[in-house]
């Protein structure tokens, strides 16, 4: 989109300047001298006036553009939504491998390729595999409890579809092991809720259903195991860009709600006095529960949690921008590029297979959102992201880290995009009006759109990137228009100037050589 923008400015730059060739070519030709007098022929308040007109013109333009921007993106045009979305996922991919939360790392416990290749390929994840890695993750074995030595992740997040039992597949160790976690004081664990849509004995409602697990019982009697949904929108060119904070579902024949993975991790990482774990979930579930956005009056809840001291609310009833996920988190990481630090050095994200648990050192662990999932291909667990294919478990990992250091995307007041686009146009069209050399002409611009992008970056959690382009692209075009037209006027002036002059010169003649006058004898 930026791409675009740029050389469809350049190219009005450069025809303009043809435009302006076209023009001193054609004043050449009616002489130097008259060209002067169509200068001067246009006195100095014709030419304000000019300008003034021009101005109020370009100002006109862009604040109509905007306030339809405005309009339109309020009734959700599809052209409008790409078109930001476009912009949006230009600007993200320049904020790639950026860290603006300071207070949370990752640490990726995946199952990659060759983890799946040394466990001969199962069709599924096994169970025995799953509480492998969380006692690795969580330092908790029913044999030797808790290892209070060693630093304990803050919260521990499994991305694996647990809604199924196998036959020998370690189901019900993993299950007996997990009420006994939920017996002792571990960290959190947050389990992924797959879910359904209804059959068609079902059409009774369109809520999504909750798949039963063999685990339902154990998180319903726990003090520190919790369902959440790991699901978001997929677009229609099937990239992941918005997330769902919470979903209405329906838990066998009762109507319950269930939070997503970001939204439950915030609530259980927040650094207020709200409670145990157990306490906030309930609490969190409640407000869910009494929040109607399709009913006035609700669209105003909001969540609120503290991360790093500083206080943060959540809306609860998501908009289109409000949805966007921001991606700064990738999965794999360029030649010579670095992950950002948080505070205490670690860097935003490690990652580990499986296969090396053994020669891990646990304590890199400590204070991490800890993730376990499957990365390798037949998990059919990826996913096409702005920044590229993705497994499930990264989305995840991007959709807290979105949430913690940006939350969700509001744009500012409409009055205040107006006063942006009135202070741009303004500028734009004075300097563009003023200039008329090429490379100055050229530089002004740079300059504007040196200030315009930084600004643009720097406002991005509001989601107005894509309003200064439209209004702005607009303008340009019109001061082409207005340009064209004020050559033209310069060359009808030149030309009429011509033809006065020669009216009133008497020593201009159209011949090569004066008459000669009957005055004069002729010789004999």
């Amino acid at each position: 989109m930026a791409r675009r923008f740029v050389k469809g400015l350049t190219g009005l730059l450069l025809l303009r300047q043809f435009v302006h060739l076209l023009a001193h070519l054609r004043e050449r030709r009616a002489g130097r001298k008259a060209a002067k007098v169509a200068t001067a022929a246009l006195p100095d308040p014709a030419a304000q006036a000019q300008l003034r007109k021009r101005l109020l013109i370009s100002l006109v333009i862009g604040v109509v553009i905007e306030l339809a921007l405005i309009l339109g993106k309020s009734y959700e045009l599809p052209i409008l939504i790409a078109t930001e979305d476009a912009a949006m996922d230009f600007v993200m991919r320049q904020f790639r491998n950026v860290s603006r939360d300071e207070h949370t790392a990752f640490f990726l416990l995946e199952a990659d390729q060759a983890t799946f290749e040394l466990w001969e390929e199962p069709f599924y994840f096994h169970r025995d595999r799953v509480q492998e890695m969380i006692e690795f993750a969580s330092g908790f074995s029913e044999q030797a409890e808790v290892l209070e030595a060693v630093p304990r992740p803050e919260l521990i997040v499994v991305d694996i579809d647990l809604s199924k039992r196998g036959l020998e597949d370690g189901s019900r160790e993993l299950e007996n092991y997990l009420r006994a976690y939920s017996e002792a004081p571990n960290p959190p664990l947050i389990l992924a809720r797959t879910l359904r849509v209804p059959s068609g004995d079902e059409s009774d409602d369109a809520l999504p259903r909750e798949r039963p697990s063999f685990l339902d019982e154990v998180v319903a009697d726990s003090d520190n195991v919790f369902w959440a949904s790991p699901h978001y929108q997929l677009d229609e060119d099937y990239r992941i860009r918005r997330w769902l904070l919470w979903q209405k579902t329906r838990r066998g024949e009762k109507e319950s709600v269930l939070p997503s993975v970001q939204l439950l991790a915030m609530t259980l990482l927040s650094e207020d006095d709200a409670g145990s774990p157990t306490q906030r979930h309930d609490s969190l579930v409640a407000q869910l529960k009494d929040t109607a956005c399709d009913t006035p009056g609700q669209d105003d809840a909001v969540l609120e949690f503290v991360r790093g001291g500083r206080q943060q609310q959540i809306p609860l009833c998501d908009s289109l921008t409000s949805q966007r996920l921001i991606y700064t988190v990738p999965y794999e990481t360029r030649a010579g590029e670095r992950r950002p630090k948080v505070r205490g050095g670690a860097p935003v994200l490690e990652r580990t297979p499986s296969i090396q648990l053994d020669a891990q050192d646990r304590a890199r662990l400590g204070g991490t959102v800890t993730v376990i999932g499957g990365t390798y291909r037949e998990t059919r667990d990826w996913y096409a992201t702005p920044m590229g294919e993705m497994p499930g478990a990264m989305v995840v990992i991007n959709a807290i880290h979105s949430l913690g250091a940006h939350g969700p995307l509001s744009p500012p007041h409409w009055t205040i995009k107006i006063l942006i686009v009135v202070l741009l146009v303004l500028t734009m069209s004075v300097l563009f009006a003023r200039l008329s050399s090429f490379l100055a002409y050229l530089a002004t611009s740079a300059a504007v759109l040196a200030l315009l992008l930084p600004a643009s970056f720097l406002m991005f959690r509001s989601g107005v990137w894509v309003d200064f382009a439209l209004p702005l692209l607009a303008v340009q075009i019109h001061e082409f228009a207005a340009e064209f037209e004020s050559i033209d006027f310069k060359s009808k002036t030149s030309t009429d100037a011509t033809l006065e002059q020669q009216a009133d010169d008497p020593e201009v003649s159209s011949g090569d050589e004066p008459n000669p006058t009957n005055d004069e004898p002729e010789a004999v």
